[in-house]
């Protein structure tokens, strides 16, 4: 996939690449299982039936994140994280309060983002957007602070207005590669920026929407 991305950003003639850092470089349907399955531990080990619930409605939730039906916004992963404190018999609170400690302690990126970042560095300016700044380990992403537009709302267009705003570029000379077709895509479509919608997970579903949006694929 990395390889793929890095031969389309480097054919394109757009002079900025504005990457989406949630799910495009940051893995977080594995950071999310690793901290979901310590918590779990925390509070309830074995085999038993809740538990084992537990696991199998996660499941079920992140095969729609990865398909790109769903993205993992702090208020699904709030809901999903109280109905698991409820199966188990948990405070939600308490469930919630562990799974942050976990989660904001861990920093998955998907293979080889960092080698594409130092190789096309030299030939694209490159910058990132976010709408969540929880979990954001800036030296674990290998990137630079300066290059990091966040806005505290759930809409992603913002991040990307004040980012084609502070370095003052024409939307037609910025590629958006994002991870979600309806979080990430269809604002940059409507800020006529050009779009690359990459799969990490190999989704048939997601190829199915970019074909539907008329939106390329890596």
């Amino acid at each position: 996939m990395v390889e793929k991305l890095k031969e389309a950003i480097m054919a394109t003639d757009a002079e900025v690449i504005l990457l989406d850092i949630d799910g495009t470089i940051k893995d977080l349907v594995k950071e999310h299982q690793t901290a979901l399955r310590i918590t779990v531990n925390g509070f309830n080990r074995g085999k038993n039936l809740r538990r084992k619930l537990v696991f199998f409605l996660d499941k079920v939730a992140m095969g729609f994140v990865k398909s790109g039906i769903l993205s993992t916004n702090r208020d699904r992963q709030e809901f999903l994280l109280g109905l698991y404190a409820i199966i188990l018999g948990k405070s939600v609170s308490e469930f919630r309060n562990l799974y942050d400690t976990f989660y904001n302690d861990k920093v998955i990126v998907f293979r080889g983002i960092r080698e594409l970042f130092e190789e096309v560095a030299s030939k694209k300016k490159l910058c990132f957007v976010t709408v969540n700044a929880q979990n954001l380990n800036i030296e674990k992403l290998g990137i630079k602070r300066e290059d990091i537009y966040c806005v505290q709302s759930k809409k992603k267009i913002y991040a990307y207005k004040t980012a084609l705003m502070m370095n003052d570029l024409d939307p037609e000379d910025v590629l958006v590669v994002g991870d979600n077709i309806f979080d990430d895509i269809k604002p940059a479509k409507k800020l006529h920026c050009r779009c690359l919608l990459i799969d990490n997970y190999k989704s048939k579903f997601k190829r199915f929407l970019a074909k539907l949006f008329k939106v390329g694929i890596v």
